[in-house]
């Protein structure tokens, strides 16, 4: 799910932060990302949404690299608890 958010900068001029959470197959991700438009704020969320694997809105052949990252990260730290 993604949260736009807009924020005054110092300089009076505002930037859109862009918050992602996915959580799938007990995995969870938080990105966030600042940007000077709202509609590249917008695209970059709806990309990421897209890359995560299990989305139904497109086929996805093989998992993402980010994901596949994660998922030993995870799997290091829960070892080592």
């Amino acid at each position: 799910m993604a949260t736009i958010r807009k924020r005054r900068k110092k300089d009076g001029s505002f930037s859109y932060i862009a918050q992602v959470r996915i959580a799938r197959d007990g995995l969870q991700h938080a990105e966030s990302k600042a940007f000077p438009r709202k509609a590249m704020a917008e695209e970059w969320a709806k990309r990421l949404e897209l890359e995560s694997p299990g989305n139904t809105s497109r086929r996805v052949v093989a998992e993402s690299e980010r994901w596949s990252a994660l998922a030993k990260v995870y799997s290091r730290r829960c070892q080592r608890q």
